[in-house]
């Protein structure tokens, strides 16, 4: 994930549809905010862990990636 924003910082131009980039990287971040605060996601909602919850923002990071790259075949 940090070469990724290095590449989304220095590298601009042509080629992985960066908005996509960014929503991933964006997405992790609160996959990793999510497992650290697990216990507290869970005793604020009483039905979802912050684990679960990191499962699910990492699955939608991973389809934020698979649209950018999509977007380079085109």
């Amino acid at each position: 994930m940090l070469l990724m924003l290095l590449m989304l910082l220095i590298c601009s131009g042509k080629g992985l549809s960066a908005p996509w980039l960014w929503g991933t990287l964006g997405t992790y971040a609160l996959a990793k905010v999510a497992e650290h605060f697990d216990a507290a996601v869970y005793d604020a909602t009483g039905i979802v862990s912050g684990h679960s919850l990191k499962h699910v923002l990492g699955a939608l990071a991973v389809l934020w990636a698979v649209f950018a790259v999509r977007r380079l075949r085109r």
